[in-house]
């Protein structure tokens, strides 16, 4: 998922989005490596983007980096903020994973 501002969006001619969202949702798939998510951080803020949450479903999660290296964790007792350009959003993470039922937690490594 990515969000860019209504501001931001007005300096899109039609077509293909040519910016850096100010933010980047990322959901960690079984079949997701660290390896491979390391890679995709630093691409992410190579292009610009603002903010990226990496979700992980099987520790129930969030990872905030607000640049490749720096970075907070959010568990399910804690809410999280998204970004400058998203103020004043709160989400809870227990409310992100409130729905959300693993049959084989295990798996998901």
């Amino acid at each position: 998922m990515a969000f860019v501002s209504p501001k931001q969006l007005e300096t899109i001619p039609s077509g293909f989005l040519e910016i850096a969202p100010e933010l980047i949702v990322d959901i960690v798939s079984r079949s997701d490596r660290w390896q491979n998510l390391r890679e995709k951080i630093d691409e992410y803020f190579l292009i610009g983007v603002h903010t990226l949450w990496i979700v992980e479903p099987k520790t129930r999660t969030i990872m905030v980096y607000s640049s490749p290296t720096a970075a907070t964790k959010y568990d399910q007792a804690q809410i999280t903020a998204a970004s400058e350009a998203l103020t004043g959003l709160e989400v809870s993470v227990s409310e992100i994973f409130r729905d959300v039922t693993m049959k084989d937690p295990a798996s998901c490594s």
